[in-house]
């Protein structure tokens, strides 16, 4: 499968051709059958982060986060990174603690993009969320003097993606991993009861599926050959939130 990074973006606008709407759906498919087959939740507990990097550039981050994504995301963003660290520790990796924290905090920036005026029809204008996401985060970054402002934006961007794998770069992988648990419920089963109860006591989840449906469901009908625009049309993406959503609360 294509490797929907910046530059893929910067190519294509986050418009799938035929080929590659066809190995998503393969994927998504195959990802569906792996869920239902994971193991049960790990008898020890994890830890669960305390404070997130303290550095100049995470707080700047959070600041935007804040400011553009309000309360119901922004828990969105802050348990996506808790349950990506502890993916982490779960399978063993080692990432940037900074890097991946800008990245679960920035990654829905497209959903809410800051102008909403109508975008241009040039072919590489972004036509995907995720790709607009990333091209802010990268001159969020560069502007701050962010040395990995391209692996955040490739982070930023491939989070749309079925599968991230870990050659990708750790950071990506684990906010993959951390949104497609918040949002799918995918690896639920991995958390331990006690470690999920105290991620979603911190930031609750309330509000999610009700936020998430109408702005994903805009972005699909809008941008039907992005990657969610694909997938709501042939998966039925917003449904399966629902879906999701009742598994948090067994």
């Amino acid at each position: 499968m294509s490797r929907h990074d910046l530059a893929w973006g910067g190519r294509t606008g986050g418009r799938l051709g035929a080929v590659e709407e066809a190995a998503l759906l393969l994927s998504a498919a195959g990802t569906l059958v792996r869920d239902r087959l994971r193991r049960a939740r790990p008898a020890v507990d994890l830890l669960v982060a305390e404070k997130p990097p303290d550095s100049a550039f995470a707080r700047q981050c959070l600041v935007v986060a804040q400011e553009r994504s309000g309360r119901v995301l922004l828990q969105h963003c802050l348990r996506t990174w808790l349950w990506a660290d502890l993916l982490a520790q779960l399978d063993g990796i080692d990432a940037d603690p900074e890097l991946l924290y800008a990245a679960c905090l920035l990654h829905d920036l497209g959903l809410v993009p800051a102008d909403r005026s109508p975008r241009p029809s040039d072919v590489t204008a972004p036509a995907c969320f995720a790709v607009e996401g990333a091209v802010e985060a990268h001159e969020l970054a560069r502007r701050a003097g962010y040395p990995r402002a391209t692996e955040l934006a490739d982070a930023v961007a491939l989070h749309l993606d079925v599968t991230v794998p870990l050659t990708d770069g750790a950071e990506a992988h684990l906010l993959h991993a951390g949104a497609s648990l918040d949002v799918l419920a995918v690896g639920l089963a991995r958390m331990p009861s006690r470690t999920r109860a105290t991620v979603l006591a911190r930031h609750p989840r309330d509000g999610l599926v009700a936020t998430l449906v109408p702005l994903m469901g805009e972005q699909a009908a809008c941008r039907p050959r992005s990657r969610l625009g694909v997938m709501q049309r042939r998966l039925g993406f917003t449904d399966r939130l629902t879906v999701a959503d009742t598994r948090f609360c067994s």
